[in-house]
């Protein structure tokens, strides 16, 4: 349980920081800006890694069990 309360953590944190990363992005850049572009897209791909990473370490714990 301790596992699956921290994987949700990352993945909370992530998001967080995601969001604050865009605003600050959106702060710095108002008109569209290629580099403000990769930049958002980047935070939002390193969320989308911790959440795939949880997702496969949850289904292991959980197959392991039923398995």
């Amino acid at each position: 349980m301790l596992v699956v309360s921290v994987l949700c953590t990352i993945v909370i944190c992530a998001e967080c920081c995601n969001t604050l990363f865009e605003w600050l992005m959106d702060a710095m850049y108002p008109e569209v800006h290629p580099l403000a572009k990769r930049m958002k897209d980047g935070a939002a791909g390193f969320v989308l890694v911790a959440s795939l990473m949880s997702f496969i370490i949850g289904m292991i714990m959980v197959l392991r069990h039923i398995l």
